[in-house]
């Protein structure tokens, strides 16, 4: 196993709770845009006074096979006493939540595409299970604030399933 990225559980189904998030968007392939909209996530928020999280998002926009027609989001979690401070400084919305299969890792930016790309060869997917193109893969950075420098993060790698058509699973 590589430094860049390696893996410290199973795959396995994971509910993702809707969350409200202020976000940055950044275009373009995982490597480059992840970095950059971090960046500008951190420079909003610490040249506002905010505090630091420490828990980060990142929604992956796009074809893994196109990137560059792939948009990153960097998201934080508006605590729910916010006076609408996120607001006035950054986009805002609400990430869908739902069944995902779930990874946890450890990668660079550089090597999310590739850690993605896995996902997508689990053996859960096929199996009255596909991936839903509705909703963005879901990066979840713990301690994404605490050290704003680090070149390698503890992730959980969230992408979004629906059932695949004709499948018996979905209650009537």
């Amino acid at each position: 196993m590589s430094l860049e990225l390696q893996e410290r559980s199973v795959n396995s189904l994971s509910y993702v709770r809707p969350v409200a998030v202020a976000y940055v968007r950044a275009k373009g392939p995982i490597a480059t845009a992840a970095p950059q909209a971090w960046r500008q996530l951190r420079s909003i928020i610490t040249g506002a006074g905010a505090s630091q999280f420490s828990v980060g998002y990142g929604l992956v926009y796009g074809s893994l096979s196109n990137p560059a027609q792939m948009y990153f989001e960097a998201c934080i979690e508006v605590p729910h006493n916010d006076d609408g401070v996120h607001a006035r400084m950054l986009a805002t919305q609400t990430i869908a939540g739902g069944v995902h299969i779930a990874s946890a890792a450890v990668s660079s930016h550089q090597s999310l595409a590739c850690a993605l790309e896995g996902l997508l060869n689990d053996p859960l997917i096929g199996h009255g299970l596909s991936v839903a193109d509705d909703r963005p893969a879901i990066i979840t950075y713990a301690r994404a604030m605490a050290n704003p420098y680090s070149k390698v993060w503890a992730l959980t790698l969230n992408m979004p399933l629906c059932w695949a058509s004709g499948s018996q699973g979905r209650a009537a």
